[in-house]
């Protein structure tokens, strides 16, 4: 991380030859994430709340962020 500040990046700048939607999936894909990310009702009672049109905005795939909205209960109250 010191010379490249990720291992995507390292692995670009490295001209290392890879898929990078296999990468993205590969690092994203984390089973584990159901035993730390609960259900929240709170929080979608708190957002759908909100009475305009939201959503989410990720550095991540669409695939992972829609993973972790379904963990939380939360993937219905975006547009």
């Amino acid at each position: 991380y010191k010379k490249h500040g990720t291992a995507l990046r390292g692995l670009q700048q490295e001209k290392v030859d890879f898929d990078l939607d296999d990468f993205l999936d590969t690092v994203h894909d984390l089973p584990e994430a159901k035993s730390f990310i609960k259900e929240d009702p709170a929080l979608k009672a708190m957002i759908d709340t909100i009475k305009v049109d939201k959503w989410v905005f990720t550095a991540s795939v669409s695939e992972h962020a829609t993973r972790c909205m379904k963990l939380l209960g939360v993937e219905g109250s975006f547009a």
